[in-house]
């Protein structure tokens, strides 16, 4: 009876004196067409640094990829969400996703997946879980030993984790890995691990000259993360090297640069640190601009708070 009633219901609508028949809407796409146009648009924001944004997309599809119980794209769309975590200064819903999801895959024999690896990696170094870490990067290097990109920026993290840890031997080992490196991406990393290598062994002023350099190739390259990391180790090299001064404006760079991007919490140090240094060492106005910004980051933490 409901489908007559429909059939009849076209029929009057059809029979209206004047009236225009209206083209029947097209029918939805199939799954996998709707998956990979909204996979599509979350990488597309990405691309344009709309993070938040990128983040949202990328849990829908995650939830079609689940849906159609789609390993492989499971694996993938949650490599790229937990980059955009990470992108989004937030390491623990980075790892917990790269954790989840690499056991997801194992359950399923699928092969281990070394980008996944890497983005845990990374994470749980900036959670300050350096065993974890090291481990993971061993696991990365291990699947993905015919991705020399993928191997360089290994040896990055491990270069890192050995400079923080006082192991020279190994840091210069991570150094020679990437001395043949011509991309600046990886130029920046290798300088930036020669600057750490420098500051361990007390030549300070070598060791800031290198970093302003790595920071230069971070800039050129859009890594502003990475930027600003190098602006402030190269910030404390001076410090170190004894220009005060200096230092507190390399500070307030970095720190400034951290703000922008959202990272609060390492924005917050960097400033403070900036402020210090330059009433220390009668740089009135760089000590006043570090004060506003920490009072902004304050109004931004009550706001959002």
């Amino acid at each position: 009876m409901r489908g007559l009633a429909v059939l009849l219901l076209v029929a009057v609508v059809a029979g209206c004196g004047g009236a225009r028949r209206e083209p029947p809407p097209p029918p939805p796409p199939p799954a996998e067409e709707q998956l990979r146009s909204s996979w599509r648009l979350a990488r597309f924001s990405l691309e344009q640094r709309q993070y938040r944004q990128a983040a949202a997309l990328y849990e829908r599809v995650l939830e079609r990829a689940y849906l159609m119980d789609d390993g492989a794209t499971i694996g993938e769309v949650a490599y790229e969400l937990a980059v955009v975590r990470l992108r989004l200064f937030e390491p623990r819903r980075a790892a917990e996703l790269a954790a989840l999801t690499r056991a997801e895959r194992r359950r399923r024999g699928l092969p281990p997946f070394a980008e996944l690896a890497l983005v845990e990696a990374v994470a749980r170094h900036e959670l300050g879980e350096a065993d974890a870490a090291l481990q993971l990067a061993a696991e990365a290097e291990e699947h993905g030993a015919d991705d020399a990109l993928l191997v360089a920026r290994v040896r990055y993290l491990r270069g890192q984790l050995a400079a923080e840890r006082g192991d020279v031997a190994e840091l210069e080992r991570m150094i020679g890995a990437l001395a043949a490196a011509t991309d600046p991406e990886l130029r920046g990393h290798r300088l930036e691990l020669s600057g750490r290598r420098q500051a361990l062994a007390g030549d300070f002023a070598a060791a800031a000259r290198s970093l302003r350099e790595s920071a230069e190739l971070r800039q050129s390259v859009e890594d502003f993360t990475g930027m600003a990391r190098a602006l402030a180790l190269a910030a404390e090299a001076t410090r170190q090297a004894g220009d005060g001064g200096t230092a507190a404006d390399l500070y307030l760079r970095a720190g400034r640069s951290a703000q922008v991007e959202g990272n609060r919490v390492q924005a917050e140090a960097w400033l403070r640190q900036a402020r210090e240094l330059a009433q220390r060492n009668d740089r009135p106005f760089l000590a006043r601009e570090a004060r506003d910004l920490l009072r902004q980051l304050a109004e931004e933490r009550a706001t959002s708070g």
